[in-house]
């Protein structure tokens, strides 16, 4: 299951607007990822915009994509730094299989 997190929390930081490369706070990572899961519908939305991007722009889409996950594993390594939100007790795992992470996304 932790592994699932980490790949719907990068998928939704890659579909998120902040630039790649940028070292983001724990907050701002949770926000943009909380951000970007709204605007896409979910994470399966994420998923999608990131296929999508990998079909027009394979170069860069890589060199986010190792970015985002860079940044959610660090952000993930270090509890000390991770903000902390009460709503956010678990994870969720729907019966589709998709990932659900974060505060109400609805």
């Amino acid at each position: 299951m932790r592994s699932q997190l980490l790949t719907a929390r990068a998928a939704a930081l890659f579909a998120s607007d902040l630039p790649a490369g940028s070292r983001p706070s724990p907050q701002t990572v949770d926000e943009a990822i909380a951000g970007a899961v709204r605007r896409c519908g979910g994470t399966r939305g994420c998923v999608a915009h990131m296929a999508a991007a990998y079909g027009d722009y394979p170069e860069t889409a890589a060199a986010r994509m190792r970015w985002a996950r860079g940044v959610v594993q660090h952000s993930e390594r270090d509890p000390s730094t991770r903000a902390y939100h009460p709503s956010w007790s678990s994870a969720l795992i729907s019966s589709s299989g998709g990932v659900l992470a974060g505060r109400s996304l609805t």
